[in-house]
């Protein structure tokens, strides 16, 4: 068996079974109001590894579990669709999440250069450039073939935030 294969000790089939029923709903009641699994086991003081093996091992607690999580999903779209007729956004979001390729907002850059060099200039806030700027100091630190312009990124002066000097 692989399981025991990888070291670890199974626990007792019995454990399940000493637990009481009403605990198992409790976790079942746990989960369907939005706890994670970890949590909703945390909480009844059910182990994890017990929880997990019950749901592989008892198909009608697997499917008590897997209604517990529709439960949790029905009751926040309903709160969606009601909010939706109220205001477009509620429809929008839905839309945007349910229907992706659809209706997602889009980030795309359709760049077309033809064979020109194009430099893309990028804004980080100044924490992530001095992020970047280290890393990109220890990558130079083992690599001499990088370019020496990408050792550094620079921070934008407060009262520019479109780069350069401000002179046209």
């Amino acid at each position: 068996m692989d399981f025991m294969a990888k070291g670890k000790t199974k626990f007792n089939p019995y454990i399940r079974k000493m637990i009481q029923p009403e605990t198992w709903d409790q976790v079942l009641k746990y989960i369907a109001n939005g706890l994670t699994n970890d949590d909703a086991c945390d909480y009844a003081g059910v182990s994890r590894t017990v929880f997990y093996e019950k749901v592989k091992e008892e198909t009608d607690f697997a499917d008590k579990y897997k209604k517990a999580l529709i439960s949790f999903k029905a009751g926040h779209i309903n709160n969606v669709n009601l909010k939706s007729k109220e205001t477009w956004q509620a429809s929008a979001w839905m839309l945007e999440r349910k229907f992706r390729n659809e209706f997602a907002l889009r980030n795309e850059i359709d760049v077309t250069t033809g064979g020109e060099k194009m430099n893309i200039f990028v804004a980080p806030s100044p924490e992530i450039a001095e992020l970047i700027n280290k890393r990109m100091a220890e990558l130079h630190a083992t690599d001499n073939n990088l370019p020496p312009d990408t050792s550094s990124i620079q921070k934008l002066p407060a009262d520019n935030p479109q780069g350069g000097d401000g002179q046209q």
